[in-house]
C-alpha cells in the first residue's frame, strides 16, 4: 500500500501477507493488519511482517525454501529494513544471511537466536522463472489464475472498508469494463478481498512452482532446489549430460579464472571514416559456438616463469600468456588496456 509520509514524499507498507506450501495445501498462512492491530501505527505494519516470519521460522519449516516472487527486486528492500529495524530496537533477534548477484538478493538465510537450529531460506523465484505470475499461470495451464485487484483503492484509514466494489479507475488499465462489470459486488470487503487475492496469488505461485520442479525432475533429472538461477540450472545439466569426456576445461580456481578473464574485453568498433562508397556488409552469426568447436586451452595448466632472451615461439604457444607488448607506433593503438577510465588503445612504444 502506497502512503504519503514526511514532506509529501510517498512511502510503502505492508498491510497483508502470507505464505504457502505442500504442507498446508488447503489453507494459506495469511496475516491482514487489522486482524491484529487496531490502531494505525506505522510500527505495526512492520511488525505484521514480522509476525508473519515468526511464524516461518519454526521447526515444521526447519530447511524449507520459500519461493518470492521479484525479491531481488522488490521486496527484500521491505524485508531487510523492517528486520534490520527490528534488530536495532529490539537487540539481535534474527540472524540475517543475504547472498547477492549483481546488487539484487537472490537469496536471504533467517533464523531466530531463540532457536538457531531452525532456518529458513528465502529465494526470488524471479531468477528461475523469469515473467509475471499471471502469464506463468497460463503458460503452465495451473488450476488457479491469479485474480484483479483495486491496488490504488487501499489507504490507512480504510482497512476495513464493506460497501459498493471500488470504481474501475482503482484498477489496472487491462481490466476491461465488461470484466469488472461481470465481477461487480454492491457489498464488496476489502478485508476479504485482499485476502482473498492474496490466496489466488500464494496458491498460483506454488502450482507454477510444482509444475516446473515435476518437469526438471521426469524430463531432466534435476532438481528445482539445487540452483538459485534458470543459467545455473542449466549448466548443471550441461555439465551432468553433455560434457562427458569433452577436452573443455573447467576452471575450478579463483586464481586461474581472474588471470584468464584478465584477457576478456572487447577490441575495436569505432568507425573511423564515416562515408564511403561501394561497401560489403558482413554479418556472422553463432560466431560463439563456432569458436568454442575449435581447440580450447587448459585441459593442462603449467605456468611459464622464465625463457632466453630470443623470446617465445608465438606459433607454438596456445593459452593466456600475461605479455609485454612493443607496438609499432602507429597512427591507430590496435591492442586494447583495460583502465580504471575504461578501455583504451595506445599507441606507445610499450
Amino acid at each position: 500500500m502506497i502512503i504519503k509520509g514526511e514532506n509529501n514524499i510517498n512511502s510503502s507498507v505492508v498491510y497483508s501477507v502470507g505464505f504457502k506450501t505442500n504442507l498446508d495445501q488447503i489453507n494459506s498462512n495469511k496475516f491482514y493488519y487489522t486482524d491484529h492491530f487496531k490502531d494505525i501505527n506505522l510500527d505495526n505494519f512492520d511488525l505484521l511482517v514480522i509476525k508473519c516470519l515468526d511464524s516461518m521460522i519454526v521447526p515444521k519449516y526447519n530447511k524449507f525454501i520459500f519461493y518470492v516472487p521479484n525479491m531481488g527486486g522488490y521486496d527484500s528492500v521491505f524485508i531487510l529494513k523492517i528486520l534490520l529495524k527490528y534488530n536495532e530496537i529490539n537487540g539481535e533477534t534474527y540472524l540475517i544471511e543475504p547472498f547477492y548477484r549483481d546488487n539484487r538478493m537472490l537469496k536471504l538465510t533467517l533464523r531466530n537466536k531463540n532457536n538457531l537450529k531452525v532456518k529458513i531460506m528465502l529465494v526470488d523465484s524471479y531468477n528461475l522463472l523469469s515473467n509475471s505470475l499471471d502469464k506463468l499461470a497460463k503458460d503452465l495451464d495451473v488450476d488457479t489464475l491469479k485474480g484483479i485487484f483495486p491496488y490504488l483503492f487501499p489507504n490507512l484509514f480504510n482497512l476495513d472498508y464493506v460497501g459498493p466494489m471500488p470504481e474501475i479507475s482503482y484498477y489496472n488499465s487491462n481490466v476491461t469494463t465488461k470484466l469488472y462489470d461481470s465481477l461487480y459486488q454492491e457489498k464488496w470487503s476489502l478485508r476479504d478481498e485482499t485476502l482473498k487475492y492474496l490466496d489466488k496469488d500464494l496458491s498460483a505461485l506454488l502450482e507454477i512452482l510444482n509444475e516446473f520442479q515435476d518437469d526438471l525432475f521426469i524430463n531432466h533429472n534435476l532438481e528445482l532446489t539445487s540452483s538459485l538461477t534458470i543459467s545455473n540450472l542449466a549448466l548443471t545439466k550441461f555439465l551432468k549430460y553433455y560434457l562427458n569426456e569433452s577436452k573443455l576445461p573447467l576452471i575450478t580456481k579463483s586464481s586461474i579464472y581472474e588471470f584468464c578473464a584478465n584477457a576478456y574485453y572487447g577490441g575495436r568498433t569505432e568507425v573511423f571514416n564515416p562515408y564511403g562508397e561501394n561497401f560489403n556488409f558482413l554479418d556472422v552469426n553463432s560466431l560463439y559456438p563456432f569458436a568454442a568447436l575449435n581447440p580450447m586451452p587448459g585441459t593442462e595448466c603449467i605456468w611459464l616463469e622464465s625463457y632466453n632472451d630470443k623470446g617465445l615461439n608465438l606459433d607454438q604457444l596456445f593459452g593466456f600468456f600475461y605479455a609485454e607488448v612493443v607496438t609499432n607506433n602507429q597512427y591507430f593503438g590496435l591492442l586494447p588496456l583495460q583502465t580504471k577510465e575504461g578501455l583504451i588503445f595506445p599507441r606507445c612504444a610499450r
